[in-house]
C-alpha cells in the first residue's frame, strides 16, 4: 500500500489531541485522536509501555495504519513521535 512520503511523515512529532476512556482504574486508553484536521478514529491498541515520565500506546487506527501515541505525563500533552506503515492487523508489539 502506501509507502513513506519523501522527506517522512510530515505528522511526526506533531501535538495532536486524544479523546480518552478511563478504565475503572482510572487509566487513560486513547479512543480517537485529531491530527492534520483529521480526526483519527482507534481500532485497536496493539501495545503499551512506560518509560520514565511519559506513556506510549502503539495503536491501529480503523483505516488500518500503525500510530505511536505519547502522553508527556508532567506536561500532559499528547504527540505522535511515529507513523507506521498500513497494516491489515496488528503488528508485532513493541
Amino acid at each position: 500500500m502506501a509507502g513513506v512520503p519523501k522527506g517522512g511523515y510530515p505528522e511526526a512529532m506533531a501535538e495532536v489531541r486524544v479523546g480518552c476512556h478511563a478504565g475503572y482504574r482510572g487509566d487513560e486508553t486513547p479512543r480517537r485522536f485529531h491530527l492534520g484536521g483529521r480526526t483519527i478514529e482507534i481500532a485497536e491498541v496493539v501495545s503499551r509501555w512506560k518509560e520514565p515520565g511519559a506513556l506510549f500506546f502503539r495503536i491501529r487506527s480503523d483505516e488500518g495504519r500503525i500510530y505511536v501515541l505519547r502522553k508527556d505525563e508532567q506536561a500532559g500533552r499528547w504527540d505522535v513521535p511515529e507513523v507506521g506503515s498500513w497494516r491489515g492487523s496488528s503488528g508485532s508489539t513493541r
